[in-house]
This record gives structure tokens, C-alpha cells and sequence, in this order.
């Protein structure tokens, strides 16, 4: 597989268009029309795994966000992964707006305050945490999650298992979507 190797925990193989199908309804995307992007895939490599067929089509309907969870750079840009998490939530009418960030000394190596605020509906949302290194903190994640659940949203940013240091995130309610993080 292009994405790696997956470790299926069930009995039944993995089915591209199912787990499509289930994650539309999981996730409350207006456009579930994936079916042209899945034909047209299917198309083009006619040996394609069903799991890298399933991530193609996410990828192409801007479903999954992939990032490398080592940014390589510090400051880290927190700022760019809540927006850019941020339009995920948008195609599903959820707003999060507002996204500013404020550091310290901005020297790697060093212990760094990181101010980091967003907004969702009329309320405004943060959090503030030291940090030394270029890697991206799942925290951060964790707490626009709380703020979604504080709004009364159902939906969450969850990660898939990507078996390296790629970090992949889709937006759904996680009740709706155990199934599909058991193929992760």
C-alpha cells in the first residue's frame, strides 16, 4: 500500500466504498457525492488497494488532512494547523475563526510560551503552554475538540493511526466513525 501497511482488527476485508458511505453519514458533509472521485480513481489504477482507494477519495474531497507532525521549523506553526483544521469543520458549517498566535522568545532549544486563541460561534477559545521543540502538540488538538464539545458539536478532529510520523486527522462524530478508526 502507497500509505503502509494496515493492521485490520476485523474479520471482514476493508471496502473503499462502504467505509466511504458510513463515513459521510458519520461526519454530516453536505457533498456525498464521492462516487465520481471513486470511479474515476478506480479508473486510473485498476490494481489500487480498496485502503489507498479510500484515502485517495478522502484526500481528493479535502476529507483528511494529512501534516507532518515533526514541523521542522520552531516556532511551530500551530496558528496554520488550527486553520487548516478549520476549514475541515467549515465544510460542515462549523465555523472556527479568529486563529492567532502569540510566542515568547522564539529560540529553539528554549523553553517558549505559546498563546494560541481561536473563536467558535461567540465564544472565544485558548490555551497557553510551554513548549521546547518542533514537533506538534496533539494538546492543541485535544482542546479545539473541547471547545467543539463545550459549542454542543458532535463532531471531533480524530486521528488515524498513519504507522509513521505523518499525523492524519478527520473530522466526524466519533460515535458514528468507530468503525472506520478500527482499520487505523
Amino acid at each position: 500500500s502507497k500509505y503502509g501497511q494496515r493492521k485490520i482488527s476485523s474479520a471482514e476485508p476493508f471496502d473503499a466504498e462502504k467505509q466511504l458511505q458510513d463515513f459521510v453519514q458519520a461526519s454530516k458533509y453536505d457533498d456525498g457525492n464521492y462516487r465520481a472521485e471513486l470511479n474515476q480513481i478506480k479508473q486510473e489504477n485498476e490494481t489500487i488497494s480498496e485502503m489507498d482507494l479510500f484515502i485517495n477519495v478522502m484526500l481528493k474531497k479535502d476529507w483528511l488532512f494529512m501534516f507532518d507532525a515533526e514541523a521542522g521549523v520552531y516556532p511551530v506553526g500551530y496558528d496554520w494547523l488550527i486553520e487548516s483544521l478549520a476549514e475541515m469543520a467549515k465544510k460542515q458549517k462549523i465555523i472556527i475563526s479568529d486563529v492567532s498566535m502569540k510566542i515568547g522568545k522564539h529560540k529553539c532549544n528554549e523553553e517558549d510560551e505559546y498563546q494560541l486563541s481561536w473563536r467558535i460561534g461567540e465564544n472565544q477559545y485558548g490555551m497557553n503552554f510551554v513548549d521546547s521543540s518542533d514537533w506538534y502538540s496533539p494538546d492543541v488538538i485535544s482542546a479545539l475538540n473541547t471547545s467543539l464539545k463545550e459549542q454542543g458539536y458532535s463532531q471531533r478532529f480524530i486521528g488515524l493511526n498513519s504507522n509513521d510520523q505523518s499525523a492524519w486527522y478527520i473530522f466526524a462524530d466519533p460515535n458514528k466513525a468507530e468503525e472506520l478508526v478500527r482499520y487505523f
